[in-house]
């Protein structure tokens, strides 16, 4: 399973560098209403050709409503619109957990401890 994963995220993940440019819609900009956030995935030697996207899925309400806490599920996809990989963060409120899935299996982990003047992040892989 994990040899599946791996060459399903290698087309994406091997090249060396990545550019991720964000698809702003005007009503985020004029009304402060907030859409699923849409992003184009470039490669720097031939940007005129993007090599994948991501799109987040969440609800209209909570993303008005809970803005930056909201839960969502991001997609990414290749330059085709087929799924490589999730990125699912629930709810939350002090501590944030993003949560990364290939094929609905979970492979890897971030979660963010609370401190009082820095961030702490842990990482988890497999």
């Amino acid at each position: 399973m994990a040899n599946q994963s791996k060459a399903k995220l290698a087309p994406l993940l091997a090249r060396a560098n990545l550019v991720i440019a964000r698809d702003i819609e005007w009503a985020n900009i004029m009304f402060a209403f907030e859409q699923e956030s849409r992003y184009i995935i470039m490669d720097p030697l031939f940007p005129q050709s993007p090599v994948g996207f991501i799109r987040e899925k969440s609800n209209i309400i909570f993303r008005q409503l809970l803005r930056t806490r909201r839960p969502f599920v991001a997609e990414i996809t290749d330059a085709m619109g087929n799924e490589i990989f999730k990125v699912r963060r629930p709810f939350w409120w002090i501590n944030s957990s993003i949560y990364v899935e290939v094929n609905d299996k979970e492979i890897g982990v971030v979660h963010r401890r609370w401190h009082l003047w820095r961030r702490i992040y842990d990482l988890y892989l497999g």
